[in-house]
């Protein structure tokens, strides 16, 4: 695949819910973990994010990328808090595709 033509536009798309799956359980590790290990967030409004984004996992569409859920998630990567977590992912389950 990666030396002939790669991926049909198809087969991407095949793609998309796992990858959106991945993103959404990956974030959600990241949270949690921030508790386990003592980590604030650099912005406290992000507080209120992490709260939304458990809220919405348990009532999205396994699979999909609602625009709030896009937005909640990339306010919260931009978090140092959530960086700072991140390093540390050799402290808890993270998944493989998140880095």
């Amino acid at each position: 695949i990666i030396h002939q033509d790669g991926y049909s536009r198809e087969e991407c798309l095949e793609f998309i819910s796992i990858i959106y799956s991945n993103t959404l359980q990956s974030m959600m590790a990241i949270v949690k973990a921030m508790t386990t290990l003592n980590i604030g967030y650099g912005d406290s409004a992000r507080q209120d994010d992490s709260r939304k984004l458990m809220h919405l996992a348990d009532t999205i569409d396994e699979g999909t990328m609602p625009k709030e859920l896009y937005e909640i998630i990339s306010r919260l990567w931009k978090d140092s808090g959530i960086q700072a977590c991140f390093e540390r992912a050799s402290e808890y389950q993270l998944n493989d595709s998140a880095g």
